[in-house]
């Protein structure tokens, strides 16, 4: 009953964003021209590479972490060649809670982000670095100044502190760390320096249409002069030419790709000259058959009605504005879809579907 309550409340708040930014469906019209479904570039067989929900790209092939599982011997980091093969896999000193996305280091150190809580019930995240040619993690923790969030993102900076996004719906805080990283073990506590609001847009999303408006996974650019965060039916991507990676997100308008019809999209990473995007999705059915996919991104300029404000650059960006007809029409529309969602308990489907630890 709980969860399709949330989903009754954020139906209707999605319901809302789309009154406001009516020009929204025209606008991914617009930027849907000529969009296509992703190349499979290989497909991951083997049995034992499930809840993939990060990944990342390198010369050899991809490396991936999987997520939660009650079997922590499950949860590790994967290396895989060029084919999907498993060629090695990496576990963690201690038991990790739920590793949700990957980011590379300037000096070739892996940064796994063990930031999962989908019920918001933990006190501390944590980081887990691993140094190119090393093969034990360190573990880094860091604490929210106001609460738990679930959050499935990570960024890097351009001196490579964390960047934490969360998977609040509509709306993602962005928060980063108040000082260096401990390697104590003590918690660094974070801050909060910003949010993005996700756009309504027509791609057609593998967990419905509420799957549109949570951030899922973050990915910088090998040269780190773009970022990219998605959803799990969108790609959002940003120019960074001079390296602020959180000023990019909150004071300019993304580009927006679309990733349709994934059936759980959460990882996203660059190809090694930057030029495509590759993804992956988390799913944790049998036989596996999970293809790594690559999308071209939309390099054009397209009116967005993302709506963007950081707590440090001023106030929120201009969000498109339609008439009243217009306006009320995608009210009722988007209304009537919350409601059958509601019937249907999609939101707390998507939620609920990895309590496990």
């Amino acid at each position: 009953m709980v969860a399709l309550v949330r989903c009754g409340l954020a139906a209707l708040v999605c319901a809302g964003l789309l009154a406001v930014t009516g020009g929204a469906p025209a606008a991914a019209a617009e930027r849907a021209l000529g969009a296509a479904h992703g190349t499979t570039v290989c497909t991951i067989t083997d049995h034992r590479l499930i809840g993939l929900s990060g990944l990342i790209v390198t010369k050899d092939g991809f490396t991936a972490i999987s997520d939660s599982n009650p079997d922590k011997s499950a949860i590790r980091i994967w290396y895989l060649d060029k084919r999907c093969k498993l060629v090695k896999s990496v576990g963690y000193p201690t038991s990790a809670y739920d590793p949700e996305d990957a980011a590379i280091g300037r000096d070739g150190s892996l940064y796994v982000a063990d930031i999962g809580d989908n019920d918001q019930t933990r006190t501390r995240i944590a980081v887990w670095k691993l140094a190119a040619g090393h093969s034990t993690p360190k573990l880094y923790r860091y604490s929210y100044p106001d609460g738990a969030h679930d959050a499935e993102a990570i960024l890097l900076a351009a001196d490579d502190t964390p960047i934490f996004v969360t998977k609040d719906p509509l709306t993602a805080d962005i928060y980063v760390p108040t000082a260096p990283a401990d390697p104590s073990g003590k918690p660094v506590r974070l801050k909060k320096v910003g949010s993005f609001t996700l756009a309504p847009t027509d791609t057609s999303s593998g967990v419905g249409i509420l799957g549109g408006f949570v951030v899922t996974g973050g990915a910088n650019s090998p040269d780190r002069r773009r970022v990219a965060l998605r959803s799990y039916s969108d790609a959002y991507e940003w120019d960074v030419p001079d390296g602020d990676v959180v000023k990019a997100i909150t004071t300019t308008k993304p580009r927006i790709t679309p990733l349709p019809d994934e059936p759980q999209g959460e990882g996203i990473a660059y190809g090694l000259d930057g030029q495509d995007f590759y993804t992956v999705s988390d799913q944790e059915v049998t036989p596996v058959k999970t293809p790594i996919l690559r999308y071209t991104p939309v390099r054009s300029a397209v009116p967005s009605p993302a709506g963007t404000r950081s707590d440090r650059a001023g106030p929120a960006s201009t969000v498109a504005s339609s008439t009243p007809s217009r306006r009320n029409g995608l009210f009722i529309g988007a209304a009537v879809l919350g409601l059958v969602l509601v019937g249907a308990g999609g939101w707390g489907a998507m939620r609920s579907r990895r309590r496990r630890t």
